[in-house]
């Protein structure tokens, strides 16, 4: 899956929501500007747009090697935590008789 394309397009959306945004600021040399960062930032996440876009990504990297990457590796680990309590519990249950 190419999500270059996709993350392309998020920096693009985000680019062009930061120029709108400064472009409504009147500027001033005596500006905070931690505050105008501040206010960009909360004028971000308020907007829901970095976070349904970043959510697509994922969806878009990780969905496609669930099944066949993550689970088998995965099913792989509760097999082997299994087999060692069992080990131990044999283990156990054989020093008790």
């Amino acid at each position: 899956m190419d999500t270059k394309a996709a993350y392309q397009n998020l920096r693009k959306k985000v680019d062009n929501f930061v120029s709108t945004h400064l472009d409504k600021q009147e500027w001033n040399p005596a500006m905070n500007k931690n505050q105008l960062r501040n206010g960009l930032r909360q004028s971000v996440v308020q907007s829901g747009m970095l976070e349904a876009r970043v959510n697509r990504i994922i969806s878009q990297v990780v969905d496609p090697k669930l099944n066949h990457i993550f689970r088998p590796q995965i099913e792989r680990a509760i097999h082997e935590s299994l087999a060692a309590q069992k080990k131990r519990s044999c283990a156990s249950s054989s020093s008790r008789t």
